[in-house]
């Protein structure tokens, strides 16, 4: 993910291979803590980062 990142600021980088795609795990963990930040509660986000 920061090579992602990195990428997208535009950092001269030697490499041209992308990173492999995010596991399936991790995709699902970045789609619920989105979820909980533009939900109408955004308030329960709190709560997941806190017990993170």
């Amino acid at each position: 993910m920061a090579f992602n990142d990195l990428k997208a600021l535009g950092v001269p980088l030697n490499s041209d291979e992308d990173m492999p795609p995010a596991l399936p795990g991790t995709e699902v963990m970045i789609a619920y803590v989105k979820y909980l930040s533009l939900s109408e509660k955004p308030w329960r986000s709190l709560g997941y980062h806190y017990w993170i």
